[in-house]
């Protein structure tokens, strides 16, 4: 399928202002199965985009109507996979010990707004691993727009990034809230 079309509960002015979906994990060690965490890391997501290529596509309105029209369509162009994975060396999140002020931090690697998505080439789905310089910690962060998935297929999603989980072609689907 080349577009789907949102949802009347899909297109509410409410989750039009709502950040992504962010899912957040703090790895102490690497993973023992991993010589590579971010190579490991890198073939999930090219896996997973492969059997969802709906995670491509971008957040389009009519021109007449655009609140009440919004769709996701695919990209004109071909999407290069690796633009889904954001990798960076920084001791920025590990060496924070409050939340608030570690999820101010994080948002950096959260996806916009739906409001600021429309009409604009901009992913609506990424993954990013931030490792310390040390190479001891790694944070391993899953970013979605609301427009794209609920959070049940945001945790669907998050859980085929384990290398001992099968990577499964997912509906696009959003509940109503």
């Amino acid at each position: 399928m080349d577009s789907y079309t949102l949802h009347q509960h899909e297109n509410s002015q409410y989750l039009f202002n709502l950040p992504g979906h962010m899912l957040v994990t703090f790895f102490n060690k690497e993973h023992p199965k991993a010589k590579n965490p971010v190579e490991l890391i890198r073939t999930r997501v090219l896996l997973i985009l492969e059997k969802n290529p709906w995670l491509t596509y971008r957040l389009v309105a009519d021109k007449v109507t655009p609140t009440s029209a919004l769709s996701l369509e695919k990209p004109a162009f071909t999407p290069n996979y690796n633009d889904f994975l954001f990798y960076e060396s920084s001791s920025g999140p590990f060496d924070e010990t409050d939340v608030l002020l570690l999820s101010l931090k994080l948002q950096k690697y959260n996806i916009h707004a739906t409001k600021s998505c429309i009409n604009n080439n901009v992913n609506l789905f990424k993954v990013s691993l931030i490792q310390n310089p040390k190479k001891t910690c790694l944070c391993l962060i899953l970013a979605i727009n609301q427009s794209l998935a609920d959070a049940y297929t945001a945790y669907q999603i998050y859980r085929m990034l384990d290398p001992n989980q099968m990577v499964l072609s997912l509906n696009r689907i959003t509940a109503k809230l």
